[in-house]
């Protein structure tokens, strides 16, 4: 069993995105990006499934697609654009190579991110979600993607941007995450957003099992009223977390498992798994859903 733990026979995703970024420096070249993320994300099938997750997971929740990407640019027409928690920049970086104007800003003191993976690590300047609005107030899109689930942060930065002096009627803001009840920001958040502003577009990509998120694009309510738009995705609240005491004896049984059809790949994840507190974040609650299918699927808007 030891000898697992040495097994990496997979590229992960942040070391394929690294071989390839030195040569990702024309638009073109961005299909060379978004097949990567293709390969690596929900939609290709195959037997190493929580390893690749995993491994994804560690890049960006939110799953870029050239679908959603060309739904945010024409969203922001030629609207300059703050980036607030950017992390690692997978989305901020494929939308600055689309020709969008943005500023990346993060402080990486969460999540396990780091500097030394983001991908616009030239360019992320080193602000919290307040002070980049504050000190750019002449950007006039705010992005947002996945603000941590059960804090402030979202809610703060929202304030500040949609409250300061210089903001102006044509301003946007872009959320990437889960509806109001899901694992995104907190309550307040989505409370001030129900307020002030009102998402007049909405657009689908491929997601893993498990997280339910998607692209929603607001504008402000005090320039286009009270709009007739309403969220029908068809989403669930986050499942009840599972105690610690499930959570484990959950991990145990799928060790034996994969031991037993030899996922060697699989076994050094599930291993660390064990140490851990218990699903708590959208991570660990994708990995303690019990999917239909052994692969995930894209969810589609509701008809």
């Amino acid at each position: 069993m030891s000898s697992c733990s040495h097994v990496r026979p997979l590229l992960t995703f942040s070391q394929a995105i690294a071989d390839v970024l030195p040569s990702i420096t024309y638009k073109s070249d961005l299909k060379r990006l978004f097949s990567l993320i293709e390969e690596h994300g929900p939609k290709t099938r195959s037997d190493n499934l929580r390893y690749r997750r995993s491994n994804f997971l560690d890049v960006s929740y939110y799953v870029p697609s050239p679908e959603g990407i060309a739904d945010m640019k024409d969203f922001i027409e030629d609207t300059r654009v703050i980036s607030v928690g950017s992390g690692h920049c997978l989305t901020e970086f494929i939308l600055s190579h689309s020709a969008v104007d943005i500023l990346p800003t993060d402080t990486f003191t969460t999540h396990d991110t780091s500097k030394d993976m983001c991908l616009m690590k030239d360019y992320i300047q080193d602000y919290t979600s307040v002070d980049a609005v504050k000190q750019h107030s002449d950007r006039r899109c705010l992005l947002m993607i996945w603000p941590p689930y059960r804090t402030p942060m979202g809610y703060d930065a929202l304030k500040e941007f949609t409250e300061s002096p210089s903001r102006t009627p044509e301003d946007k803001f872009i959320l990437i995450g889960e509806s109001e009840g899901g694992c995104t920001g907190n309550d307040s958040l989505y409370e001030y957003l129900d307020e002030k502003w009102v998402m007049t577009r909405e657009s689908y990509h491929p997601v893993w099992e498990g997280i339910y998120d998607y692209i929603q694009m607001y504008e402000l309510k005090s320039t286009v009223g009270d709009s007739d738009y309403e969220d029908d995705s068809d989403y669930e609240d986050c499942p009840e977390i599972e105690t610690r005491e499930q959570y484990v004896l959950r991990i145990q049984k799928e060790i034996l498992k994969a031991s037993t059809e030899k996922r060697v790949e699989d076994i050094p994840v599930l291993q660390q798994m064990l140490v851990e507190t218990g699903p708590t974040s959208p991570i660990e609650r994708a990995n303690a859903c019990e999917p239909e299918d052994e692969f995930p699927f894209p969810l589609t808007q509701k008809e």
